[in-house]
């Protein structure tokens, strides 16, 4: 008994401890797609980003290919922030070209004689540099990484039917989970806690029993 006991015990916590952690992630995902979508409505011309990083699903395939840091249509990436003198040729970097963002590989960095810096860029899969360099105003960051062909499954998350389906249905059964087990375990405890005084009462009972009859056979003595 006292080994399911312990048994039982250490699934719960197993149980607690993948439930905390799966609503933790979930969790952090609502509150990132909830600064993604604020910070898009309060500037709608720059990508949003996190803790100076800033996540975009790729929608062409110009840097397709098999060179690394190569990028394909339909990838989440990831692209981290970066002083415009720290890009160097070869480096996959973003920026803004009008109202669009453009991540394309670095050919050749120009400085000018006041010292601004520009580069000029060129996808992977075209044949041609891009026809306008790229401004130090321009730059959003370089690539770090990628998630290959999530990105319509991570547009789809900060959608609201997207974020009920995937991360509010999840966290609301978990907490309703535990919730529940939490009182299952208080119903067990309560039950456990009757039966011992039952058990208890049941053996003061037996001992008042005996008593009164050592007592009876004292007195026909």
């Amino acid at each position: 008994m006292k080994t399911g006991e312990t048994s039982s015990a250490r699934k719960g916590r197993i149980t607690t401890l993948l439930g905390a952690v799966t609503c933790g992630i979930l969790g952090f995902i609502l509150v990132c797609n909830l600064i993604i979508i604020i910070q898009g409505t309060l500037d709608p011309e720059k990508p949003p980003s996190i803790l100076g990083i800033t996540p975009m699903v790729v929608l062409s395939g110009s840097m397709r290919g098999s060179q690394d840091g190569h990028i394909e249509a339909g990838d989440l990436i990831f692209v981290g922030r970066a002083d415009p003198s720290a890009p160097e040729v070869g480096d996959v970097i973003a920026y803004m070209s009008g109202q669009t963002t453009v991540t394309h590989r670095i050919t050749t960095i120009d400085t000018a004689e006041n010292g601004d810096i520009s580069f000029t860029t060129k996808g992977d899969a075209n044949e041609v540099e891009d026809s306008d360099p790229v401004t130090e105003d321009q730059l959003i960051g370089i690539y770090r990484w990628r998630i290959p062909r999530v990105g319509d499954f991570a547009l789809f998350l900060q959608q609201p039917l997207g974020m009920l389906l995937f991360i509010g249905i999840p966290l609301f059964a978990f907490v309703i989970y535990d919730i529940l087990r939490r009182h299952h375990y208080a119903m067990l405890e309560q039950k456990k806690a009757t039966e011992m005084e039952t058990e208890l009462a049941r053996l003061r009972a037996l001992a008042g029993h005996s008593d009164i009859a050592a007592t009876d056979s004292d007195s026909s003595r």
